[in-house]
């Protein structure tokens, strides 16, 4: 959409017909790549599919979208229960104006408000999100520790929005990317053997091997084996990230110039993740100094 000025901003009509198409193709797997953001677009694109895919790095700032994302996501749904009618499209209308109240309520608040002032809209958004699982992929670590942030936004999602995440695995860091995108091969082609390919192609297993259970709501069995399962992966990958690189040190083809460069990079980004949790350290405060619930 980036080449077609404009392309990411179609109307309601155009969207209609071009979801319309999109149903209306035989294929087994239709994949949409939507941008980050929390626009009307991406968020409907994404709810085509009751279990869209979320990608996330381990950061507070990007686990922080992913939650943001699913909230937006959950508004939406309540959105489209109701016209303008009801009268829950004026209570909605009123909390908007007053942002801050939108913003602090719990959401299990609002939907008791919603019940109480129409019961069939409670319902119909019930039947709705229901059929939200979103699947997760953590990306981009470093080190097995940081998967406890794919938990704790699946418990965020789960205690504050009411849904259940599944997780399809995680992707660590790998400077071979880099490598393939200079050659113009995606990675899967340039080195089908390293740890980064091996887990897309776990990943795509997964899609295939899930796709016949994904009609009915997500069990927090179901979501808890997925988690425990990508712990494990994420151990198996680190060991497996470490014995290729001290074959390669070894070898030869990895010198110790490389190495410790490769130290003073995960030093850098290190530095950065310190200076961004002071920084949200400092929001939370700010925010809990003004009433907001944290």
């Amino acid at each position: 959409e980036a080449e077609l000025p404009g392309a990411a901003n179609v109307s309601v009509p155009s969207k209609r017909r071009l979801v319309k198409a999109l149903s209306n193709l035989e294929t087994d797997y239709l994949i949409l790549d939507l941008g980050a953001g929390t626009s009307f677009n991406t968020v409907d694109f994404f709810l085509l599919s009751g279990s869209g895919i979320l990608v996330a790095a381990p950061t507070l700032t990007s686990t922080l979208n992913a939650y943001l994302f699913l909230k937006n996501a959950v508004f939406r749904i309540l959105s489209s229960s109701y016209n303008r009618k009801s009268p829950v499209h004026s209570f909605m209308e009123d909390l908007r104006k007053d942002g801050t109240s939108l913003q602090k309520i719990h959401l299990n608040k609002l939907l008791e408000s919603v019940r109480t002032i129409d019961p069939e809209v409670y319902d119909k958004f019930r039947e709705k999100v229901a059929h939200l699982r979103p699947r997760l992929i953590m990306n981009l670590l470093d080190d097995p520790r940081d998967v406890y942030r794919s938990q704790r936004l699946r418990i965020s999602a789960r205690e504050y929005l009411g849904i259940e995440m599944d997780s399809l695995g995680v992707i660590y860091r790998d400077q071979l990317q880099d490598s393939a995108q200079r050659s113009s091969l995606p990675i899967v082609a340039y080195k089908p053997q390293s740890v980064l390919s091996q887990a897309i192609f776990r990943i795509a297993d997964k899609l295939i091997e899930n796709d016949e259970r994904l009609s009915g709501p997500l069990t927090n069995i179901e979501a808890n084996d997925s988690f425990k399962e990508a712990e494990l992966e994420a151990e198996a990958d680190f060991d497996l990230k470490i014995s290729s690189l001290e074959e390669l040190l070894h070898s030869g083809a990895l010198t110790q110039g490389d190495l410790v460069e490769t130290v003073r990079m995960q030093q850098f980004e290190i530095t950065a993740l310190k200076k961004e949790n002071r920084f949200v350290k400092k929001k939370l405060v700010e925010a809990a100094a003004q009433g907001f619930k944290v």
